[in-house]
């Protein structure tokens, strides 16, 4: 059964979160700095971060991709200039219903989204890792990191987020991953790009001549 739409404050970022994933934030403008304060106040201190569609993080409201991730705050410091140091945590996907501007700062009211599995995702998750595994520990190689193996989930929804949190990609592909309707879907959407990076990365490598120690199968 869906839980009821409820009203989140909204803070719009060139940034995407997936659920799971760290944020540390740094919060000077004094509408954000009131809307953590007024987030403190409640039972779960969540707040929503979105993707802006339109517009910057200073100044005017901007306008906000619709589905977007649940943040809750795990500490706030403030600083000696003003600001406040934040560390959040991504936890649930949700759907803006719509836009609320009563505050100093934007709100909606949203609809926290399902996570379903989806078709074959035991499969999908499957070739994600074994792809995932070759491309991050290539991508450790690069930063002079040799590992035997990376540590990954083996829950599909967990991979797919983490997968899609370490992969370097554009903010409108990192969007279109959270907003993937099945984890089987996001895994499937995340092979290609999986698959183009290791290619990129390779070529780094050899050109580098680091391959001697790293098994490329």
């Amino acid at each position: 059964m869906a839980e009821q739409p409820r009203l989140l404050p909204l803070f719009p970022l060139n940034t995407v979160l997936f659920p799971g994933m760290e944020m540390p934030l740094r919060v000077f403008e004094p509408r954000y700095r009131r809307m953590i304060d007024d987030c403190m106040a409640t039972d779960d201190r969540a707040f929503g971060i979105v993707l802006i569609r339109a517009g910057r993080e200073v100044g005017r409201a901007a306008e906000p991709y619709e589905v977007g991730t649940m943040a809750h705050i795990e500490e706030v410091t403030p600083l000696g200039d003003g600001t406040l140091a934040v560390s959040a945590a991504g936890r649930r996907r949700f759907s803006v219903l719509e836009l609320v501007r009563e505050r100093q700062y934007l709100s909606a009211m949203v609809q926290i989204l399902d996570e379903p599995p989806g078709d074959d995702v035991e499969r999908a998750s499957q070739d994600v890792r074994a792809a995932a595994q070759q491309t991050l520990r290539r991508l450790l190689a690069l930063n002079g990191e040799w590992v035997a193996r990376v540590p990954l989930s083996r829950d599909p929804l967990k991979l797919s987020y983490s997968v899609a949190e370490r992969l370097p990609l554009d903010l409108p592909v990192r969007q279109e991953l959270l907003e993937a309707e099945t984890t089987s879907a996001r895994l499937s959407l995340e092979l290609p790009f999986l698959a183009a990076e290791g290619r990129r990365v390779e070529e780094l490598l050899v050109q580098r001549n680091w391959l001697g120690g790293l098994a490329l199968n």
